[in-house]
């Protein structure tokens, strides 16, 4: 079954391309997986790298450009990768679906680093009484641990939410909870 038919017909965590296909390019091809699925991680693989092709991989959200030969361990390593900020992707969606946000969810989520690490007031918000959202920052968390992200809590309004989030292993904190924007350098409440 041609690659096209297989995405048109299924979800995936990463999908690996040669660049240079003969027939159907693999910039070309990544177009079409952006058509689709805006959160899939692409990984192009090539043997004649050019700074042209390089650059419009870039621009249609390539998750990496290699070059061939390709060692085992680090395709292995990179396909790894890829899929963990696949699943961050997956989680900030529902984080957005959970807040109505679905006039935001055209952008891609995956590749989007800020929010894998960054867990917005939206999310944040209510998570100490919201078994559904501390599930999802508990998974985020989880995540953003193997990718060797630290995690900061943004727009922490209540000791409750400060408490959960320390309990979900929240690395950094923020938010009027701690301090309230002020002229000149406010003085931190502890």
């Amino acid at each position: 079954m041609d690659a096209r038919k297989r995405l048109q017909n299924g979800a995936f965590d990463v999908v690996v391309s040669d660049v240079n296909m003969p027939g159907y390019g693999g910039l070309e091809f990544l177009r079409n997986v952006r058509e689709r699925d805006l959160d899939v991680p692409v990984v192009l693989v090539t043997g004649k790298p050019a700074v042209d092709s390089s650059i419009r991989a870039v621009e249609y959200g390539a998750f990496r450009y290699l070059i061939k030969p390709v060692p085992n361990d680090t395709l292995v390593e990179v396909i790894r990768h890829a899929v963990r900020f696949h699943k961050l992707a997956r989680l900030k969606r529902q984080a957005l679906e959970l807040q109505g946000g679905a006039g935001r969810l055209g952008e891609r989520a995956a590749l989007e680093g800020r929010f894998a690490s960054g867990l917005e007031r939206m999310l944040v918000r209510g998570v100490d009484t919201d078994s559904k959202r501390q599930s999802i920052i508990r998974s985020m968390k989880t995540l953003c641990d193997e990718l060797k992200m630290l995690v900061v809590a943004e727009g922490i309004e209540t000791p409750g939410e400060r408490d959960m989030l320390a309990e979900l292993g929240c690395d950094l904190f923020q938010g009027y909870l701690f301090a309230r924007p002020e002229r000149g350098f406010p003085v931190p409440r502890w």
